[in-house]
């Protein structure tokens, strides 16, 4: 629906005067546009980028730390694969959703293994090695 859309544009994941329990839920606007039967084409892409968003936001300090938990990276992820099973997305949106799902991976994987090797090594082997399949 537009204009719920609409809504969240304006207001972002800023302080809403016209809902303010709106101000610790930032996209419950965005999510309900996207769960409405008149959900649009700019809707989808717009609720998408925003798990986009989340991804990009918890690996901005690899490999020091990650800005989420394992959990929050599964609930992201599982947002994301929802919406592809349901909806179209763009082809560069879901090569980027892709990228991340693999940068995660290692991530967590390296993290698990008691931060054992050069994370950049690994990421440069992971990608050379899914290339050249």
């Amino acid at each position: 629906m537009p204009q719920m859309r609409w809504a969240y544009q304006i207001f972002g994941n800023s302080y809403n005067p016209h809902d303010p329990m709106l101000e610790h839920d930032f996209y419950s606007i965005l999510k309900r546009a996207y769960m409405h039967e008149k959900c649009d084409l700019q809707t989808v892409q717009l609720y998408f980028r925003e798990q986009l968003d989340s991804l990009w936001w918890g690996q901005h300090h690899f490999p020091e730390s990650c800005g989420i938990t394992e959990e929050e990276f599964e609930n992201i992820v599982s947002v994301a694969n929802k919406i592809l099973s349901e909806k179209s997305v763009e082809p560069q949106l879901v090569e980027e959703f892709e990228y991340y799902m693999k940068l995660y991976q290692i991530y967590f994987e390296w993290q698990n293994n008691n931060r054992n090797g050069d994370f950049y090594e690994l990421c440069r082997k992971d990608w050379c090695l899914k290339e050249s399949r």
